[in-house]
């Protein structure tokens, strides 16, 4: 029982702590979310590509655009994907390990509103914008957090018969 409560705290803690981080990335403005993102997308092509500065500026414009776009929806993905994980936790110890079925659809439920409300907090944010597509791409990985965790607790579960 004392593990149990503990493990409560914790999994509730590490689901409140990320849901915290997205509301900061989502609070932030425009301007501020883009000087993020490009100090990492600057490290990303040149970790691909060798001589991109030695490339025609087309092209790196095109290259960075891409980059661009794929950095930050792997950051909606990979954030979200990390409240899945986190949420699936909390509930499996809430629920004492009761059907998994329930617990997951609860999980992915309760972060899928969380994306929507992510999107509508950024529609007053200045510069930001809401999109449908980022509630997909939030949505699917809570669900491959979501998942992970499951096997996690499959696995655990298998050791311990």
């Amino acid at each position: 029982m004392k593990h149990r409560n503990l493990w409560l705290i914790l999994t509730l803690l590490a689901s409140l702590a990320v849901a915290g981080l997205i509301f900061f990335f989502s609070a932030q403005k425009a301007a501020v979310s883009d000087v993020t993102s490009a100090g990492i997308v600057e490290r990303v092509l040149h970790a691909l590509f060798r001589h991109f500065e030695e490339m025609p500026a087309d092209t790196q414009a095109s290259l960075r655009d891409a980059v661009t776009f794929a950095v930050r929806k792997l950051a909606h993905f990979s954030l979200f994907g990390l409240l899945g994980f986190c949420l699936m936790a909390h509930l499996w110890v809430r629920r004492e390990g009761k059907p998994e079925r329930p617990t997951a659809l609860w999980a992915w439920g309760c972060s899928a509103l969380y994306a929507v409300s992510d999107e509508l907090h950024q529609m007053f944010v200045d510069g930001r914008s809401a999109e449908l597509r980022d509630v997909g791409i939030d949505s699917a990985g809570v669900l491959c957090g979501i998942l992970f965790m499951w096997l996690l607790l499959r696995l655990v579960s298998r050791r311990r018969r």
